[in-house]
């Protein structure tokens, strides 16, 4: 398995980051979406995506990360995957992904694209993962969209 040469590796939100960009790296030439979001986002798509098992040294976000860039998830193309460990980006935050099911509606050109990883157990490890989302999404909207009318506790 190749080692992903990572862009930048940030704690955003309490989360840590692995930035991974496929506007950067792209050597399967997978498609990718073009339009702009730059001051048109309206809020955050959040989907659950399954559990995969992983072997040791990576995790689930990173696998999916590697699924996508290999051409293994079709045409979806999200923002961040987050698991109970950290969270991988792959769209800058100014490109439209395609997550949404609309076409060229709003979901996928105006909404910032997160897949929290998760099994249906909602074990310890899945509500990790979903309180790494929420927080990765407390601060977005703070940061991008200056929202601060949240409790610190849960960021």
């Amino acid at each position: 398995m190749a080692i992903f040469k990572l862009d930048k590796i940030m704690n955003f939100g309490g989360v840590t980051v692995n930035e991974y960009l496929f506007t950067k790296h792209n050597p399967n030439h997978i498609a990718m979406p073009s339009v702009s979001m730059e001051s048109k986002i309206i809020g955050v798509t959040i989907h659950n995506t399954d559990w995969i098992s992983v072997v040791s040294g990576t995790t689930p976000a990173e696998q999916h990360t590697r699924a996508t860039v290999n051409g293994n998830m079709n045409d979806g193309r999200v923002h961040y995957y987050v698991d109970n460990i950290c969270a991988w980006q792959n769209l800058p935050l100014n490109l439209s992904g395609w997550h949404a099911a609309d076409g060229s509606g709003n979901g996928n050109h105006r909404t910032i694209a997160i897949e929290c990883i998760m099994s249906s157990a909602y074990n310890d490890r899945d509500k990790k993962s979903e309180n790494n989302a929420a927080k990765l999404v407390a601060a977005l909207l703070k940061r991008k969209h200056g929202l601060s009318e949240y409790s610190e506790e849960y960021i």
